[in-house]
């Protein structure tokens, strides 16, 4: 499985839960309408009626958002981690809003008005977004303006928010956003803050940003991010001492195993394959540890990525 893919499930995951699009939209969206929303009666919309080609490549959400009037407004996420910026991003975005209403005329053949659709790009790659956000800007500028569509996205862009408006929010979006734009010697308290808001929520968001931890940080973290979730009261002093000593933990076992075979295999080739068999030596503690505490090995697999196979041998 790629890593990107990977990344961008987790991040789907994660927002698909009420509470961080109620925070993402309350945080970094200045619309008057995301004070009406009723997140109580909030909703997932089944995202199907996307192209076979885009469906592979883009992850997206839509989330039905009653108000507090009594309309419904739909919200349409793309999430857009690719290393290089789409130009022609107001296109797609348009055509996505026209394939989502030609499904609901589908299911519904006297609808006469259709609902608001508010698309929002959620941008995390590195370099700096220069798509237009307006579709009309794509068109050539002949004739007649007002027969061109007026179309426009909203962009949420984090390597534009100013570290220090994300420091002062302190919510888990905020946070998130934090741990991947953050220097490598800010990572710890970073966690450590992360931590002390996860006590405050539910098990099953908790497992999502465990797994989505395992994402940011080298694909694989090692026992102590699980056991920080496990153990959320006891860990931010934990966090703070002892997070650079587990990476360089697991760069040292990985080049100690790699070096060994690189005299045979050749000493690039060598050094991955150890650094991998290090961090999955990691993984095996952990889950023996989780094991231990009595935790499901569904619940294992989710977290470490590990296979039943060696949850059970353990």
């Amino acid at each position: 499985m790629a890593m990107k893919d990977t990344y961008d499930r987790g991040y789907k995951s994660l927002f698909s839960h009420v509470e961080l699009l109620k925070e993402l939209l309350e945080s970094f969206v200045s619309e008057p309408w995301v004070q009406d929303v009723n997140y109580n009666s909030a909703e997932l919309v089944n995202t199907s009626f996307i192209s076979p080609h885009y469906r592979k490549t883009e992850s997206d959400l839509i989330w039905k958002l009653p108000l507090q009037q009594g309309t419904v407004l739909y919200i349409y996420i793309l999430l857009e981690f690719q290393s290089t910026v789409d130009y022609l991003m107001s296109f797609r975005l348009l055509r996505y809003i026209v394939d989502f209403y030609s499904s609901l005329l589908k299911s519904s053949p006297d609808l006469k008005r259709f609902p608001p659709v508010f698309p929002l790009v959620l941008y995390n790659g590195e370099g700096q977004w220069t798509a237009p956000l307006s579709f009309s800007e794509l068109v050539e500028k002949a004739g007649s303006s007002r027969y061109i569509p007026a179309f426009t996205y909203y962009k949420v862009a984090v390597n534009e928010i100013p570290r220090e408006e994300l420091v002062n929010i302190k919510n888990l979006v905020s946070t998130l956003f934090l741990i991947e734009t953050l220097n490598p010697e800010d990572l710890a308290s970073t966690i450590s803050r992360l931590v002390s808001i996860l006590e405050k929520e539910q098990g099953e968001l908790i497992k999502e940003i465990t797994r989505w931890l395992y994402q940011i940080l080298g694909n694989r973290a090692p026992e102590l991010i699980t056991e920080a979730t496990a153990q959320l009261t006891e860990v931010p002093g934990m966090l703070e001492a002892n997070i650079e000593r587990w990476k360089e933990e697991i760069y040292q076992q990985g080049l100690q195993q790699g070096v060994k075979r690189g005299v045979k295999r050749g000493v690039q080739q060598g050094l991955q394959q150890g650094i991998q068999q290090g961090t999955k030596q990691a993984l095996l503690e952990t889950a023996r540890k989780l094991k231990a505490r009595g935790v499901t090995i569904e619940e294992i697999i989710d977290i470490t990525g590990l296979s039943r196979a060696d949850i059970e041998d353990l």
